[in-house]
């Protein structure tokens, strides 16, 4: 098995009613915790959130797994990866950027 099919078995899709669909965000957080706890032996567990969805529902996306699905800092990270564009203009930008701040620092 290469790299990239072993990543690929490890990544999941989740949808929902809504981008911020909180219920979906929860069974996905029960997904991902049995699957570190299927993964035994290992000292920590790193959650990766890659956004390729439209820049509108960023905020809601990322508001919803800041509610949902955060890893615990002992066990872990926990990253959101934003495909661009992000926002429509600066002020769109603005406003995302300031609402994603207010719950996630930038690495």
């Amino acid at each position: 098995v290469d790299i990239v099919d072993k990543f690929l078995s490890i990544c999941r899709y989740q949808g929902g009613s809504t981008y911020g669909d909180l219920e979906a965000f929860s069974t996905l957080k029960g997904a991902i915790e049995e699957r570190e706890v299927a993964l035994p032996g290992l000292k920590g567990y790193n959650r990766l959130f890659y956004f390729a969805i439209p820049s509108n529902v960023f905020a809601e996306t990322g508001l919803a797994i800041r509610e949902t699905c955060m890893q615990d800092e002992s066990k872990g990270w926990t990253r959101l990866i934003i495909e661009k564009p992000f926002g429509r203009d600066l002020a769109s930008f603005e406003e995302l950027n300031n609402t994603l701040s207010q719950y996630f620092t930038e690495k």
